[in-house]
């Protein structure tokens, strides 16, 4: 439940921003602050494949893990496309919360 609550009040900051946003105003919601990390350090990246990508992997950049995601697409030399991102945010690490719970175990033949 917290997480959805999360992800509303996140949803609703985007929502909120994209009517007022300026091209030189600072990072109000969080995957503008991706995007303008993105657009310093990683050169391969177009603004709208920041744009993509940082949306892509938003749940890593709520959780404070933005340096090393966007490091690791730096790294990419060739290309900056949602795989790339997708695969960035996979090796940043475990999520903060554990993650998704385990799936139930199979149903036993014994039933």
């Amino acid at each position: 439940m917290i997480g959805l609550v999360k992800w509303v009040v996140f949803g609703g900051a985007i929502s909120a921003a994209i009517g007022c946003h300026g091209a030189d105003s600072a990072p109000r919601v969080p995957v503008d602050l991706c995007v303008r990390a993105c657009r310093h350090d990683a050169p391969v990246c177009s603004k709208e494949q920041c744009r993509g990508g940082c949306e892509v992997a938003s749940d890593r950049v709520v959780q404070g893990q933005l340096r090393a995601l966007v490091a690791c697409v730096a790294r990419e030399k060739t290309s900056c496309n949602d795989a790339t991102w997708a695969a960035c945010a996979v090796r940043v690490g475990p999520y903060i919360d554990g993650g998704p719970p385990a799936p139930p175990p199979p149903p036993s033949d014994d039933d």
